[in-house]
């Protein structure tokens, strides 16, 4: 029984045989050969000009989805630089409109805007007088002459006109109203 039981070394090569056929096939099964490219000498250079490219194709990839420029940096943008002055309320003036038989109103709100400092202080100084000026001007206005647009430009006009009248120290850059109800 023992003898059954050990197996020859002779029997153990032929199994050991079989064996490494198997492998050998199964390797062959999922060995795949790639070709081999034979580029000897232009390898290197071909390398070099596809890493080149590569990198270019890159930063322009980069440049042009990141929204970069290709202006230099040095360039100055143009720039838009607002040229607004201070502005000063006169307040809110109801007036009657002139030539009116059913006593019509007009109840607007006036801003300036100056162009310096010291035409601030005069016009605190001389708000008095610029209200009774542009509150003169209002009330000699028709239903018809500030009824339209261009009534309405041509008021800020005369408003504009007769406060640089009054001022010494500058002129009134623009006449501004912020509230415009005819009634």
């Amino acid at each position: 029984m023992v003898d059954d039981e050990i197996k020859q070394p002779s029997e153990m090569d032929g199994e050991r045989g079989k064996e490494e056929e198997e492998e050998e096939k199964s390797k062959k099964k999922f060995n795949l050969k790639l070709p081999r490219l034979k580029l000897g000498k232009f390898k290197v250079p071909i390398l070099i000009i596809l890493v080149v490219g590569l990198a270019v194709g890159t930063a322009f990839g980069v440049m042009k989805f990141m929204g970069k420029s290709s202006a230099p940096e040095n360039e100055k943008k143009e720039e838009v630089e607002l040229d607004v002055g201070a502005m000063v309320s006169m307040g809110s003036f109801t007036v009657n409109l002139a030539g009116s038989d059913s006593y019509l109103q007009l109840e607007v709100s006036i801003e300036l805007e100056k162009d310096n400092k010291p035409l601030k202080d005069e016009v605190k100084t001389r708000k008095t007088q610029i209200k009774d000026a542009m509150l003169t001007i209002l009330r000699s206005k028709t239903p018809d002459q500030v009824r339209t647009a261009e009534g309405e430009e041509q008021l800020k006009k005369e408003i504009k006109n007769g406060v640089d009248s009054l001022l010494t120290c500058g002129k009134i850059k623009g006449v501004y109203f912020t509230t415009f109800i005819m009634q």
